[in-house]
């Protein structure tokens, strides 16, 4: 298995979490809502890094269908136990997100698909996500509308 993720990046990645979503409440219904931060290109490589360097399990989902976004997930302890939630990225968050969509609109959710599915697809993130008994990558399609 994999290395074991340091305390202080497991923190960093959590305070990250932090700074880029909050959760709502609506009606007793508790969601994740994306905060308006944008990542530097620092921070991007960092997390790309971590989850690599440390295979730690990273799925992809989408925000009502509308936006892209990557969930990832520290080691459990074993398989069948949960892992435990350490960061969302959604597209918004990515450095160059408002870059592609003041450029082509119409292609920003493609290339955002492009720089999460580098870490959700990868034939090693899906080893690992199958290790753990996690729902394994789609494809594009099954999470856009």
């Amino acid at each position: 298995m994999p290395l074991e993720l340091s305390e202080s990046d497991g923190a960093w990645l959590a305070e990250l979490d932090e700074r880029c979503n909050e959760t709502v409440e609506a009606r007793g219904i508790k969601i994740e809502s994306p905060r308006d931060v944008v990542l530097t290109a620092e921070e991007w490589h960092r997390v790309r890094q971590l989850v690599f360097d440390h295979e730690l399990p990273c799925l992809p989902w989408t925000q009502w269908g509308f936006q892209h976004a990557i969930a990832v997930y520290d080691h459990a302890p074993v398989p069948g136990v949960s892992n435990e939630h350490l960061l969302s990225l959604h597209a918004q968050h990515l450095p160059d997100y408002r870059a592609w969509r003041a450029e082509a609109p119409q292609t920003a959710g493609a290339r955002a698909w492009e720089e999460f599915s580098a870490l959700t697809h990868s034939d090693r993130n899906v080893e690992v996500v199958r290790f753990y008994g996690l729902p394994e990558p789609q494809a594009r399609d099954r999470y856009t509308y």
